[in-house]
């Protein structure tokens, strides 16, 4: 476990993915950019003064007010989704020791496939919390807990799949059936693993903080160039550690 820690960091001498950085930045940056236009849009439209008494009203309220714009962030968000899974496959795809890689057409077709798959559960998952959260008691709180636990396991689940694809030429059938056999079998060293990758990711993102509030704090372009960059760090380190550690069990 703890020597896929420190080899996390190996993706910085990978040649490979200093080819994904420029890629992931140009990404990163447009989905910021994204989130801060659709952030003031309803800060400027009103929507976070509109008080409902049940949560599951207000998808329908968005719908009613931004209509076709709406679903449009919806498909957009999915696209940032699966680019961003994309890249994930492809730092995973690093550590892999087949000989004979799969194409990057077919890579790109798989981890489509359970991008579609894992964003559908999760809007599912949201849409049913926001129906328990329309109805507070202790039973639906309960429920709620529950739920979270399973968004938690299924993060994990089509994550593992992504990497399992990458490690080796499964197909989409074959990554979600290794990825539960996995998360079935050694769920809890997966889950210490992650808690163990999120606490490390913490202390990083914690000390670019410090840096940024104490070197460019009266910068706000270098800040924010900075900012992405710890995002880099963490995320690469993230999927790379997790990929090392989940080729010791296939």
């Amino acid at each position: 476990m703890f020597d896929s820690l420190s080899s996390g960091f190996n993706f910085l001498k990978k040649k490979s993915t200093l080819i994904l950085t420029p890629i992931y930045f140009f990404i990163l940056i447009l989905g910021l950019t994204f989130y801060n236009v659709i952030y003031n849009t309803l800060l400027l439209t009103g929507f976070f003064d509109i008080v409902v008494k049940k949560a599951i009203n207000y998808p329908i309220i968005l719908n009613s007010i931004y209509g076709v714009y709406f679903w449009l962030c919806i498909l957009v968000f999915f696209m940032f989704f699966f680019t961003f899974n994309f890249i994930y496959y492809n730092i995973s795809r690093t550590n892999s020791e087949k000989k004979n890689k799969e194409s990057l057409f077919t890579g790109f077709k798989k981890v489509l496939i359970i991008s579609l798959i894992a964003y559908l559960s999760f809007a599912i998952i949201l849409i049913l919390g926001l129906l328990l959260l329309s109805y507070i008691n202790i039973i639906t709180f309960i429920l709620f807990i529950c739920l979270l636990i399973i968004s938690f396991v299924l993060m994990l689940l089509y994550y593992l799949a992504i990497i399992c694809s990458g490690l080796n030429n499964f197909t989409v059938k074959q990554s979600l059936s290794n990825s539960w056999i996995l998360l079935k079998n050694k769920f809890w060293q997966f889950t210490a693993f992650t808690i163990l990758l999120y606490l490390i990711i913490f202390v990083i993102i914690y000390i670019f903080s410090i840096i940024v509030d104490r070197v460019f704090y009266s910068d706000y372009t270098a800040a924010l160039i900075f900012g992405i960059i710890s995002v880099f760090f963490a995320v690469f380190y993230l999927i790379n550690s997790l990929s090392i550690f989940t080729k010791k069990f296939i």
